[in-house]
């Protein structure tokens, strides 16, 4: 989930920099003339009934013209996403899991319960017993509290299979 906040926080601030730098876009060429009416990016505050993307984008901006990546890119006259998100996203290690998720060639479905299962959000009874659905939390196959654990590691049925 921090990933998608990283990548969305380096796509807004693509679309600043578009405001400041691409103005022969016609959103851009839209937005200065309808909004903007003239104004700098630097200062330009949006209205209450701007679009909310407009003020997410400017909400961004003193975190972007504070960074590093502003002066990179400004002194390169162009913008990576991808390179701003590997900046935002720092030295963190990739998971080993990842080609089971991403890449896979497996039924959409295995793909969705494997991730499930990295997130630990499978629908195990002793899961579904917190959220208020009765169940009897036994394992149908040997009688053992059903939880993560078991079904993952533990269940000699699952072991075959």
């Amino acid at each position: 989930m921090i990933a998608l906040c990283e990548w969305n926080k380096a796509s807004i601030r693509k679309m600043l920099w578009d405001l400041n730098a691409k103005k022969d876009k016609i959103w851009i060429t839209w937005i200065h003339h309808y909004y903007m009416k003239g104004a700098d990016c630097n200062t330009y505050q949006p209205p209450n009934y701007a679009l909310c993307i407009l003020k997410a984008i400017f909400k961004d901006k003193v975190a972007m013209m504070n960074s590093v990546a502003r002066l990179d890119f400004l002194n390169k006259g162009w913008y990576s996403t991808r390179d701003v998100y590997n900046m935002l996203r720092g030295d963190k290690p990739k998971v080993s899991w990842r080609r089971l998720i991403l890449g896979n060639l497996a039924r959409p479905r295995a793909i969705f319960v494997v991730w499930m299962a990295s997130l630990r959000r499978l629908p195990t009874k002793d899961r579904l017993n917190r959220f208020g659905i009765q169940t009897d939390g036994v394992c149908v196959y040997y009688g053992k509290q059903e939880n993560f654990q078991h079904l993952s590691f533990e269940c000699e049925f699952v072991k075959h299979i």
